[in-house]
């Protein structure tokens, strides 16, 4: 659980096009570039960013780690929420057609660094406040605004703090992503 708001950019991700410099440099936001691809978010207190550092099998299937990834991560959220979740876009995790998690994937060869970030909760105005609308959008966004496009499990019915959630991830999650993993190198 990050400890103070900052900004996150894809490797092609272009400041110009997906902040908004001049609230970002008044709020004092830091921004910063990973190396995996996807686009910009504002990470802080109100998400869990997971980390996954794994061999993979095959060079060129990010699509299906990703997916098994994800599966892994699905299975561990929706028993807290009692909702079921769906993989939409390139490496989204959606309940009733909005993000609550988006990922990126780097690559050295056979090892692989997943990352995600999974709204807890929703600082809508602080997103669309320094986040522009990206440049480019999975297909079931529709263009639609941070505020219509986006949820957080507190708005699913999630009532622990993020850190409680990473508390309850980190307890499932390491026995559940072998299985989706091993399914992935097949």
């Amino acid at each position: 659980v990050p400890n103070q708001l900052h900004v996150v950019m894809g490797a092609s991700g272009k400041p110009a096009q997906e902040v908004l410099s001049a609230p970002l440099l008044s709020e004092g936001i830091p921004l910063y570039k990973r190396r995996g691809g996807g686009g910009t978010v504002l990470l802080g207190p109100h998400c869990v960013v997971l980390t996954v550092h794994a061999r993979a099998a095959h060079l060129y299937h990010n699509l299906r780690y990703f997916s098994a990834i994800n599966r892994a991560l699905m299975l561990c959220l929706e028993p807290i929420l009692g909702c079921p979740l769906e993989e939409r876009g390139i490496s989204d995790i959606a309940c009733a057609g909005k993000k609550i998690v988006g990922s990126s994937i780097f690559r050295r060869k056979y090892f692989l660094l997943y990352q995600a970030s999974i709204l807890i909760d929703l600082p809508i105005e602080t997103i669309q406040g320094v986040l522009a609308h990206p440049p480019k959008e999975p297909d079931y966004r529709q263009n639609r605004s941070h505020r219509d496009f986006l949820t957080c499990l507190r708005e699913l019915g999630y009532r622990s703090s993020a850190t409680q959630c990473a508390e309850t991830l980190q307890a499932a999650f390491g026995s559940v992503l072998p299985k989706q993993l091993e399914l992935a190198d097949v």
